[in-house]
């Protein structure tokens, strides 16, 4: 029992860790990019589709201490899930 406390514990310190955002628009540059919000309760974040339309660019910002890590996850949105559709920039 004292084991399986130990293991919730910790993993509920962990969660604490990740962060949650949605999109919202518009943020289509660095001056209206979206909040990542560091140090909520979700195990991960999950914007869903953010733009079915050709060319649009979404920014988000999020601060991140010396140290931390990022982990950036993206899927293609075609139908043999084979083309990347998506191109990511990080900017200090």
């Amino acid at each position: 029992m004292k084991r399986l406390a130990t293991l919730a514990l910790g993993a509920l310190l962990t969660v604490n860790a990740f962060a949650l955002f949605g999109e919202t628009e518009p943020n289509d540059t660095r001056a209206t990019a979206d909040m990542v919000l560091y140090g909520n309760s979700a195990p991960w974040a999950d914007v869903g589709v953010i733009s079915l339309t050709a060319n649009d660019s979404d920014f988000f910002k999020i601060r991140l201490n010396a140290g931390d890590y990022l982990t950036a996850i993206t899927f293609p949105i075609s139908t043999l899930y084979n083309v990347p559709d998506t191109v990511m920039a990080l900017f200090d």
